[in-house]
């Protein structure tokens, strides 16, 4: 991020820092809660696209740092069974299965044919909303993408146009609404050469189904029962300077704390508070920025024994 950062490939400071703060959650909850970095990488995938929209990002810094995302998030269809309507000249070299081995270097090619497909096995029905086509020369003019629980009954997942895509050549990706599916096809409708179709990977990938990250997030409470001091930290997530505010409630819901802060420009902020009456048992701390409709609401736990 801090390379493509120094080489000015966003148009705003606050872009990289937005990135980096989903990022750094990320790598908090990284090899302990699978869920919370999941929601940190979906998050991070959600920015980046938005920045992309509004053309705050080079075309080849969001390309390198989408691979990324798709890397992470992982391919459901990565060494699944897959099977096709033909392969040129039956060379194993060209096979299906050579199109979701994880290798960029090796492909799936067909016959010579427009009615061609090639179809994956998911192993089980599963949620995505995004397929990624890896073209070799030899690629589609227009194609469709199908999906079905029982390899039988099949349905498009773009309903506009008779699910017919355009296909563009070099790295493709489908977006769509999610779907739950076992099988996923890719369906032929006209060849783009003389030559049948041909791609080096077919990814299936599940980018949606994720809690939104909040404006304010990753906030955090620490107490120090000897010195008496309670600390609440968490991110702006949209990576600028901005006045925080908290309150926080005891048990009892009366109010212990009221106050405000600035965060850094990175969006970083911190609240020291003197612990001053009982604090004792599950208090709840509101966070929330000019703007925010709801404030961030998250509970923690006092006790002189923890």
């Amino acid at each position: 991020m801090d390379r493509f950062a120094e080489q000015n490939q966003f148009t705003t400071a606050e872009a990289p820092r937005s990135l980096n703060n989903n990022l750094e959650l990320m790598k908090r909850f990284e090899g302990t809660d699978a869920g919370q970095f999941d929601k940190y990488l979906k998050g991070f995938n959600v920015k980046l696209d938005q920045l992309s929209a509004d053309q705050i990002i080079s075309d080849t810094a969001y390309a390198a740092l989408k691979e990324e995302v798709y890397s992470l998030i992982g391919n459901l269809a990565e060494n699944k069974p897959a099977t096709a309507s033909s392969v040129e000249g039956s060379l194993a070299r060209l096979a299906p299965e050579n199109a979701v081995d994880g290798f960029s270097s090796t492909r799936w090619s067909s016959a010579y044919v427009d009615d061609t497909w090639f179809q994956v096995d998911l192993g089980e029905s599963k949620e995505f909303d995004t397929v990624s086509i890896d073209w070799e020369n030899a690629r589609a003019k227009t194609y469709k993408l199908l999906v079905s629980d029982d390899n039988q009954n099949w349905t498009s997942v773009i309903k506009d146009n008779d699910g017919i895509i355009t296909a563009h050549a070099g790295k493709e990706t489908v977006h769509f609404d999610p779907v739950t599916a076992r099988y996923v096809k890719f369906q032929g409708v006209q060849k783009n050469t003389e030559y049948g179709y041909s791609f080096y990977e077919f990814g299936v990938y599940n980018l949606a189904g994720s809690n939104a990250v909040t404006p304010i997030d990753g906030a955090r409470a620490l107490i120090d029962v000897d010195a008496g001091k309670l600390t609440i930290d968490g991110l702006v997530m949209s990576g600028s300077q901005s006045k925080v505010n908290l309150k926080v409630l005891d048990s009892k819901g009366k109010v212990r704390y009221e106050g405000q802060t600035t965060s850094s420009e990175t969006g970083r902020f911190q609240f020291t508070i003197k612990l001053v009456g009982n604090l004792k048992g599950t208090n709840d701390a509101y966070l929330w920025i000019e703007g925010m409709s709801t404030p961030v609401k998250f509970t923690f736990d006092y006790s002189k024994k923890n």
